[in-house]
């Protein structure tokens, strides 16, 4: 509409106003016919931070089942697609080395080497880097295996330090959703956006920057490459709108605020 929002956000609107049971029903088509429940209105919010500002646990649980629903088919496709390409190549070993390049922060910033298998038709990634937290970065050894198993393809994830492994696809429990609804819900939470401004990889030089650099890895002779990225981020309290009651003649004018109360939530 003239501002933006899809028939999943104005059911979502609609619910937190009227709290009928139609725009569940209408919202539950919807999404089972493959509705955007991602895209923005010009108020840069989603359906979901809507719902989840006004603390609608329909509509947030909803929402979420449906993201479950189709991130679950979309790496299905993916891992399929990726098992079928390796299927095509030879066998190899590669190691990758990343790092964050802050300027005076880099010591900072967290940084490790991957080191990826590919056999057949299944691949196996390891890592130290487990995640960043208070200024540090936490470590273990992880490994990633991505294996096609007579035409079924499972994705795991192994704690070698714990011993332990998990289908990383798998379908969550009753506790697991309630919990990750509540933390949806919880008047605490601030949103954000990340965003790749962009991507360039270019060829690493020497210090006169005069040769390329080759190294060797594992006794295969390398060229080494560089990856640049420019990235926005940004982060903002959780915000709870109100708005006033709908009806044609505002609904449709757009120099009408229908917005009542914009409020930040939370402490």
């Amino acid at each position: 509409d003239i501002r933006g929002n899809t028939p999943v956000m104005l059911c979502t609107i609609l619910h937190s106003i009227k709290k009928e049971q139609i725009f569940i029903e209408i919202l539950s088509l919807l999404l089972k016919n493959n509705a955007d429940f991602k895209k923005k209105n010009i108020f840069e919010k989603s359906p979901l931070d809507v719902a989840g500002a006004n603390t609608d646990k329909e509509i947030v649980e909803l929402l979420y089942e449906s993201y479950c629903k189709r991130q679950k088919e979309k790496m299905d496709r993916n891992c399929r697609e990726v098992s079928l390409y390796f299927s095509t190549m030879k066998d190899f070993y590669v190691e990758m080395n990343w790092e964050v390049h802050i300027p005076i922060l880099s010591f900072l910033c967290p940084k490790d080497t991957c080191k990826v298998w590919k056999k057949g038709s299944n691949l196996r990634m390891d890592t130290t880097f487990v995640t960043f937290k208070n200024l540090s970065s936490v470590r273990g050894n992880l490994s990633f295996m991505l294996m096609n198993n007579n035409d079924r393809i499972n994705t795991f994830k192994f704690n070698r330090d714990k011993k332990i492994y998990f289908d990383m696809f798998e379908p969550l429990d009753s506790e697991e959703k309630k919990l990750i609804i509540k933390e949806i819900l919880d008047k605490k939470r601030v949103n954000g956006s990340f965003k790749i401004l962009k991507c360039q990889l270019h060829e690493s030089l020497s210090f006169f920057g005069k040769k390329k650099i080759y190294e060797t890895v594992n006794g295969w002779p390398t060229q080494k490459f560089e990856i640049d990225l420019t990235v926005s981020m940004d982060i903002f309290p959780n915000e709870k709108i109100v708005f006033d009651d709908i009806n044609e003649d505002n609904y449709l004018n757009s120099n009408i605020n229908i917005i009542k109360e914009r409020t930040i939530v939370g402490d």
